[in-house]
């Protein structure tokens, strides 16, 4: 969506050093209230708190993205999981059994 055109919650907060906005009016976006909202105190000078790129290489360099590394993850199913809970569930009866008989023969 163009920067101008969003819309936040009044109590919306910006905890960060850095927004990126984009929009094809300037003027549009500095007058925005939005955009007053997300400067707070320091929308009253801007001039120290933005910068304006309009130059074209500026712009296509800053849209040019490293290759994507991509990580193919395998998951159980549903079924699958349900099953390793079972088994595990299984496998911790039988220890406490075990240790329990291990008490028990300490006792007698």
């Amino acid at each position: 969506d163009e920067s101008d055109n969003i819309t936040l919650k009044n109590d919306t907060i910006f905890n960060t050093s850095f927004i990126w906005l984009i929009t094809n009016s300037v003027n549009l976006l500095l007058n925005c209230r939005t955009f007053k909202h997300i400067l707070g105190d320091y929308s009253d000078d801007l001039s120290k708190y933005i910068t304006v790129e309009n130059d074209v290489d500026c712009v296509n360099k800053s849209f040019k993205l490293p290759n994507v590394n991509k990580n193919k993850l395998l998951c159980l199913t549903d079924d699958e999981l349900d099953n390793l809970r079972q088994r595990s569930l299984g496998r911790e009866q039988q220890l406490r059994r075990k240790l329990q008989d291990e008490i028990n023969k300490k006792k007698n």
